[in-house]
């Protein structure tokens, strides 16, 4: 177990520092500025995806749910808000005094909650601000990440806990974690990596293996002992690096898992002007705008058979279906240079697959309404043949009835009047 701070050792204290009016208006004007910077980015950004009636939220989901709500469209299964946090405090708060020990005002982190569950980018004032968001966030989650499953695995070891596992245990253990739903195992990997980088900057932050042991152990809600394994275990960190081993030769709960920076696919209006040849980008891009593509297309057919507007989505993905045209023809001149068709103005021709591609997009859009269309007229009459059989019978049993007692009686008379003949050709007859 890693070694606790000795009960003798003093901690300085330091004295209340009162905040001035002026540092407070300085703060008040920083956040009103924040707040009309977002308010533009929203106007002006058309790949944000517009949540549905049926996700209004991505707090409190199980991390199946959230990543469903608000995906990372680069393949990456965390929740897209989740990565914009820790990558701007990898970038620009790794350093910062208390990252995770101090906290935002309550009212700024409501706010950034309600703008992620909206879908609406973010905007950070300091590190303090993502690293409440992340914090909030893994509180919220309805279950917890690891069962007590693995809290036995991790009693087996007797391994020194400040140097990484050498024993069968971490072997064992990965192959648990990797056993766990995909979206599971990321958002783990990432938040124990990510600590792991704040713990490596200890010097300058002040955060020790054993504060941000602790926080981590009442928000994920593990024993001291698991957080502490997956701490040494998950990945290379120069705070546990074990030197008479060589780094290579260690074996990682997460190996291969790096935290790569998330970057949203550019705005449709942006890919005809954007100055690009290299053909891995332009194939990463186009897999991002196809994958944004698949989710207005769900985003369409949930909007649509629960009845809500859907002229605005089917807007961008008009603009996205454009946007993966002109990608596609530009990664196949990357691959194989094609001299561009210049027309009589010295500008570029457009191209016939643009306006095939709009015409089979304009009739897939017309189909689906009719068929829409279509599927509602059979319900109606499905349901009008209901009511009319209903009604028929209604109407139709008495007189059923009242036609089979008619008939009864006159069968009763025709028997009388053949009884009567009978008798009347007996006397005859004598």
């Amino acid at each position: 177990m890693l070694d606790e701070p000795s009960c003798g050792e003093k901690k300085k204290s330091k004295g209340i520092k009162l905040v001035s009016r002026k540092s407070t208006k300085k703060i008040l004007g920083k956040w009103k500025k924040l707040e009309s910077q977002e308010k533009s980015d929203v106007e002006g950004n058309d790949s944000e995806i517009e949540r549905t009636p049926f996700c209004e939220r991505v707090f409190g989901l199980i991390p199946r749910e959230a990543v469903q709500a608000d995906p990372s469209l680069d393949g990456i299964p965390i929740p897209a808000f989740f990565r914009t946090s820790i990558d701007f405090i990898e970038s620009n708060a790794l350093d910062l005094e208390g990252i995770y020990r101090v906290s935002s005002p309550k009212s700024r982190l409501d706010e950034l909650e309600k703008r992620a569950n909206e879908g609406q980018s973010l905007r950070f004032f300091d590190g303090h601000e993502p690293a409440g968001l992340i914090k909030r966030f893994l509180r919220q989650l309805p279950r917890c990440l690891l069962t007590g499953e693995f809290e036995s695995i991790v009693d087996a070891c007797h391994c020194d806990w400040k140097h990484p596992c050498r024993c069968e245990v971490v072997n064992l253990m990965k192959e648990k974690l990797k056993a766990l739903p995909k979206e599971d195992y990321f958002l783990l990997g990432y938040t124990i990596i990510h600590a792991q980088h704040i713990i490596d900057k200890e010097s300058s932050n002040k955060m020790s293996v054993h504060a941000l042991g602790l926080l981590l152990q009442t928000v994920l809600e593990m024993s001291r002992k698991l957080v502490c394994y997956l701490l040494v275990n998950a990945a290379p960190a120069s705070f546990c690096e074990n030197r008479d081993i060589p780094a290579d030769q260690n074996n990682y709960l997460f190996d291969g898992m790096r935290i790569a920076p998330y970057v949203r696919p550019k705005p449709a209006s942006q890919i005809e002007d954007w100055k690009c040849d290299d053909g891995p980008m332009i194939e990463e891009e186009l897999k991002k705008q196809q994958a944004l593509l698949n989710v207005l297309h769900q985003q369409i057919t949930i909007r649509r058979e629960s009845g809500h507007e859907t002229k605005h989505l089917e807007d961008q993905l008009w603009g996205v279906q454009t946007a993966i045209t002109a990608l596609k023809r530009r990664f196949k001149a990357s691959s194989e240079p094609v001299p561009p068709i210049k027309a009589a103005d010295g500008g570029t021709r457009p191209c016939r697959e643009m306006f095939e591609e709009k015409q089979l997009m304009a009739t897939k859009s017309q189909l689906r309404e009719e068929l829409m269309e279509e599927r509602r007229n059979i319900a109606r009459c499905l349901w009008k043949l209901e009511m009319a059989d209903e009604d028929w019978k209604s109407l139709n049993r008495p007189r059923s009835q009242q036609n089979k007692s008619a008939i009864e009686r006159e069968i009763d008379e025709w028997k009388e009047k053949s009884a009567n003949f009978r008798k009347l050709d007996k006397q005859n007859t004598i």
